[in-house]
């Protein structure tokens, strides 16, 4: 029994060691050797010393590096702070015309001019003009704000009736006008004058065709309706003493209308224009608003929005109905 006994209890110290042995190397960082090493404190770097530094004064000017990799040199600063805009440069454009006859020659020393009240004919000194050569051709140089709505030209000759042609100018692009037809043309001239024979000076004297546009030859619905303007009409104004002058008629039967303010417009009988010719002792005669009738007067009012507020440049439409109609 006894040799028995130390027999089991030997084997079983035998295993024992064994398994610890087995268990330490299959996991050394458990053993009591490296459990009493001790791992060395970790030291701060520093920097080598006695090391010379190239160029001091140009890392000295040098932003800080979070700025430079972040910022443009030409941004440097507080965030989002944003450089001066620059002053806006004048736009420009440039507008070309061909002048032809009716048998489609080339008209010389025609002119081309951006349109308005203050239009006459090629005579007129206008800032912003072009005049054409022996081959018909006006190229006008545009400077200054373009509206990005078409806009109405002047054009005509010495000779000629006056055309108005549209375009819509671009900024540094070419608006080609395209062949101008001027028919042969010639002039009116006459007095602008009050109901008491007062000469009227400054009133809007604008030569246009019949306005059968509106289906009625009534002056009365003339005198408050007033020419058609939409295509472009040649226009002047009256001078102190009353006399006007229209030039660039073209020929053929036409009108002649008047308006100050306050007053309808007057209209004068159907007058025909000759080629080169001057037609002259044209008396418009202007009546106060007030004495127009009522079914025929202006109708004035405000647009405005749901809030009350003044809508600019709305579009307005009127449909008249005839009894019976």
């Amino acid at each position: 029994m006894n040799t028995a006994l130390k027999l089991v209890l030997a084997l079983a110290a035998l295993v024992l060691l064994a398994g610890g042995a087995a268990f330490f190397w299959l996991h050394p960082s458990w053993s009591p050797s490296a459990l009493e090493r001790e791992i060395p404190a970790a030291q701060p770097l520093e920097a080598p010393r006695n090391t010379p530094v190239e160029n001091p004064e140009s890392l000295a000017a040098e932003a800080p590096a979070s700025e430079r990799s972040s910022m443009p040199k030409e941004a440097k600063g507080a965030p989002g702070a944003a450089k001066p805009a620059a002053a806006a440069a004048q736009a420009e454009a440039t507008v070309v015309a061909h002048f032809v006859d009716l048998n489609l020659r080339p008209i010389s020393n025609a002119w081309l001019c951006p349109a308005g009240l203050d239009t006459r004919s090629g005579k007129a000194d206008s800032k912003l003009e072009a005049r054409t050569g022996s081959d018909g051709i006006a190229t006008l140089h545009w400077q200054g704000t373009i509206s990005p709505h078409p806009i109405r030209f002047a054009a005509g000759a010495d000779g000629y009736g006056m055309v108005f042609p549209r375009g819509t100018l671009k900024a540094g692009e070419t608006l080609h006008l395209g062949d101008l037809t001027l028919r042969p043309g010639g002039s009116v001239r006459g007095r602008v004058v009050d109901v008491e024979q007062h000469p009227v000076g400054g009133a809007q004297v604008v030569v246009s065709e019949e306005h059968t546009v509106w289906g009625s030859n009534d002056l009365e619905q003339l005198r408050s309706r007033g020419p058609e303007m939409w295509m472009g009409a040649p226009e002047s104004k009256s001078a102190a003493d009353g006399s006007f002058l229209v030039e660039g008629v073209a020929a053929g039967v036409t009108r002649a209308w008047a308006k100050s303010e306050g007053t309808r417009w007057a209209v004068s009988a159907p007058l025909e224009v000759t080629a080169g010719n001057e037609l002259r002792d044209v008396l418009l005669v202007l009546d106060p608003e007030d004495k127009a009738d009522a079914e025929l007067r202006d109708i004035e009012g405000i647009v405005v929005a749901p809030d009350d507020k003044p809508i600019p440049k709305a579009r307005l439409s009127v449909r008249q109905q005839m009894e019976g109609s």
